[in-house]
């Protein structure tokens, strides 16, 4: 038995598999880690309209461990997943319902991040809005598979990810603002650590993110 809040965008493959993160998982009860969930619709089946980022469920599902590498050159599923902090797989969503488990920082976070998404893409347009989501967001969900793959091909698929450079752009605007008002380097560095805080969420933990957070903060507190 499952209970969990999803974390990402829901997608669904040709094969009307669907795909998304939870977080906060429970298994029969148990705090658990991380889960990357996938289920298969049944024809003439429909994604739940209930179901997309911060959404809470309930379900029955079968837990499993993802494989490696398995061909020379291969896809790597297993790092795939590690590399989004994801141990373990859950398959199926029997008796798939609704529930509220309580407050969920990472479900807030996510149903903001969709929502934003939306939003981009309403005003610029479904392709423009994609990008910007990529770039701005980090939620590369709404670019096509075949274009994420063209900017794999010809190395520049960093284009696509937030980084350090939206930190530094973010601290420039931090700065711009800040400076004719009466604060001090303790209000100053206050008000980035809170902007900083919000980005790391809003991006959903993104390393580089973190990392050029804490450096910069770490400038302020040295000089």
């Amino acid at each position: 038995t499952v209970c969990a809040t999803v974390a990402d965008e829901v997608a669904k493959d040709v094969d009307d598999q669907v795909q998304t993160l939870l977080t906060d998982v429970k298994l029969n009860g148990m705090p658990a880690l991380d889960a990357y969930w996938t289920y298969y619709l049944d024809e003439g089946e429909a994604i739940p309209d209930w179901l997309r980022p911060g959404a809470q469920l309930t379900m029955t599902a079968r837990v499993y461990h993802p494989s490696g590498q398995t061909n020379p050159g291969g896809f790597d599923f297993k790092e795939y997943l590690l590399q989004r902090g994801v141990k373990i797989g859950l398959y199926g969503a029997d008796e798939l319902v609704e529930a509220s488990h309580g407050f969920s920082l990472r479900g807030a976070t996510a149903a903001l991040r969709h929502d934003l998404s939306q939003r981009l893409m309403d005003v610029m347009g479904d392709e423009a809005g994609a990008y910007a989501s990529a770039m701005l967001l980090g939620t590369k969900d709404f670019i096509p598979s075949g274009d994420k793959d063209a900017f794999r091909r010809l190395g520049i698929a960093h284009i696509l990810s937030v980084s350090g450079f939206h930190v530094g752009v973010l601290a420039g605007m931090l700065y711009v603002v800040l400076r004719p008002l009466p604060v001090g380097l303790k209000g100053r560095t206050g008000v980035e650590a809170a902007v900083f805080l919000a980005y790391c969420l809003l991006t959903g933990g993104n390393a580089p993110v973190i990392r050029a957070s804490a450096m910069l903060l770490w400038r302020e507190f040295t000089h």
